[in-house]
Order: C-alpha cells, then sequence, then structure tokens
C-alpha cells in the first residue's frame, strides 16, 4: 500500500510557490509606496524650505528697495535744496566746500541727513542708522563740527588740491611692494586692495594738506589756538572713524589681516596713535608706519608746492 506524497500544497489545500509569488508582489508594493511617501515628504519639506527662502529674500529686497527710496529721495532732496548732484557733484573726502562754507548750509545739509536716517528708522523699520560719513559729521559729532566751521570756513577758498592729492597718492606707491602685499589674491582682490589702497593714500595726502591750512589760516578773524586745535582733532577723528569703517568692512580681524591694505592699517594706527591687532606684530607695524611717513613726507612736500603757487 502506497502512501501519498505529503506536499504543503496537499495540506493547507492551495498553491504555496503562488502564494509567495504575491508575498514578493505585496512587498515590492509595500516597498514603493513607502518610497513614495518619503518622497513627497522630502518634496514637502525642499517647498517648504524654498517657500522660506523666498520670503526672506523678498523681506531682503523689501528693505533694500526701501533704502534706495529713503537714499534717492535724499538725492532729490539735496540738488533741489544746492542745485548740484549729491552722488556724482559732492565729496566726503577731503570734507566738501559746500557744507562748511556757512553755517545755514552746514544746517540745510544736515537737516536733510536727519530726514533720511527718520526714513530709515520710520519706513524701512531700521533699528539703527547705519555708519557713514554723513552720520558722523550731522549725528554723532555735529557739536564738533560748528565749533570748528568758523576754521574750516577759512580753509575753504584755499582748498584747491584735489588733483595734487589724486597724482601724489599714485606716485607714491610702490609697485614692487604692493604686488608683494596682493600675491596669491584672484584679479578681484587684488583691484579691491589696490583701489581700496589709492583711497587712503589720497586720504592721506588730504587729510595732511587741511592740517596745513588750518595751521596757516586759522588763526585770523579772531580764531585762537584752542580752536585751531580742536578744528585739528575734529578733522583727525572724521579721517579715523572712516578708515575703521573700511576696516569693517573687510570682515573679522583674522580675514582682514590680509586683505586690509597695509598702507590703510598704518595709517589708522597713525591717526589713533596707538598699534592696533591688524599689524600682527611690532616690527611689521614699525616697518609700515616709517613706510608711511616716507609716503606723507612726499605728499606733504608736494601739498606744500601747492599752497606756495596758490595752485
Amino acid at each position: 500500500m502506497f502512501l501519498p506524497k505529503l506536499t504543503i500544497e496537499g495540506v493547507l489545500g492551495f498553491n504555496f510557490k503562488k502564494f509567495q509569488k504575491i508575498i514578493k508582489i505585496s512587498i515590492l508594493v509595500i516597498l514603493l509606496l513607502q518610497c513614495l511617501v518619503n518622497y513627497s515628504q522630502a518634496r514637502y519639506k525642499r517647498f517648504i524650505k524654498e517657500e522660506n527662502s523666498k520670503l526672506i529674500n523678498n523681506e531682503e529686497y523689501l528693505i533694500q528697495t526701501c533704502v534706495a527710496y529713503c537714499d534717492a529721495q535724499f538725492g532729490r532732496e539735496f540738488e533741489e535744496h544746492f542745485g548740484r548732484s549729491y552722488f556724482t557733484q559732492f565729496f566726503d573726502f577731503p570734507i566738501d566746500s559746500l557744507i562748511v562754507s556757512s553755517l545755514n548750509n552746514f544746517n540745510s545739509f544736515c537737516s536733510l541727513v536727519e530726514q533720511r536716517s527718520c526714513c530709515l528708522q520710520q519706513e524701512c523699520l531700521k533699528s539703527s542708522v547705519p555708519a557713514s560719513p554723513q552720520t558722523h559729521i550731522c549725528l554723532e559729532h555735529r557739536a564738533d563740527f560748528e565749533r570748528a566751521l568758523a576754521c574750516l570756513n577759512s580753509t575753504v577758498p584755499h582748498f584747491k588740491f584735489h588733483s595734487i592729492c589724486s597724482t601724489a597718492a599714485k606716485q607714491s606707491v610702490d609697485i614692487k611692494r604692493l604686488a608683494d602685499e596682493t600675491h596669491g589674491f584672484d584679479i578681484h582682490l587684488t583691484e579691491q586692495y589696490r583701489q581700496q589702497d589709492l583711497r587712503c593714500r589720497f586720504q592721506a595726502c588730504t587729510l595732511s594738506a587741511r592740517i596745513m591750512l588750518i595751521n596757516e589760516h586759522c588763526n585770523q578773524n579772531g580764531i585762537g589756538k584752542d580752536q585751531r586745535e580742536h578744528a585739528r582733532q575734529t578733522v583727525r577723528r572724521y579721517y579715523e572713524d572712516d578708515l575703521e569703517l573700511d576696516l569693517i568692512e573687510y570682515g573679522e580681524t583674522l580675514n582682514a589681516t590680509r586683505r586690509f591694505p597695509r598702507f590703510c592699517a598704518a595709517f589708522l594706527a597713525q591717526q589713533k596713535a596707538e598699534p592696533i591687532a591688524l599689524l600682527i606684530d611690532h616690527k611689521s607695524s614699525q616697518i609700515y608706519l616709517d613706510e608711511l611717513n616716507i609716503l606723507l613726507k612726499i605728499i606733504g612736500a608736494d601739498t606744500a608746492k601747492m599752497l606756495e603757487t596758490g595752485i
């Protein structure tokens, strides 16, 4: 007597291979659905992130647009009042003769600066007004400039050395030293460094010439020794603060050490009459301060010639 062969199909009453196939298909379907769910969630998160980024960018765009509006309004009112373009015919350095030629002009200019500050704070919701040469004069040190105004005004008729300082700044550049200082920089950083270096040299020249004019012409019209010294300190502080603003724009000190022009750093150190961390060590500081003194002598000699000839 032969017993029938027992199989899973026979015992359970169904085709097990077919069942295995169904199980595999089911697992694949479940995995596919899980992948779709995960992809949808990731896509949703990515969408939310992109939308949040758009909102942030829109907020920044709105602020930038608002600031541009305040600047344009300031420029328009400046031109209406003074009859010249603020953006192309007004200079922060040297201190423009327009604002120191009279107390009336000075007050009118500062009134426009105050209106721009109000626009930034009220319309653009700025918690503070960014520092600038205008805010230095009108918001931070207005009383100092008002006191120095008579002395500065006496130098206006003789202040005609813009082109001479531009030329002197270019002639004072040591090409080899500049190449060493910018070694390893890309084209953009090299040009940025060069332009900032020239700007500092021009400022050194205009400051030197302004001090010479103060010494020479601020002893008239009842202007005393104390007022002359106050005018000198006011002008020096104006240049010093602008140099520090430039330094801040270069970022953290460690990053700025390499990219902030050495001449600018030495010029700033001289104005502050103290060493600054930017110049790494005393030896480096002394090298560039010595160079600065030599350059200032060259610039000062050119400026003296200009003063003698009345150019």
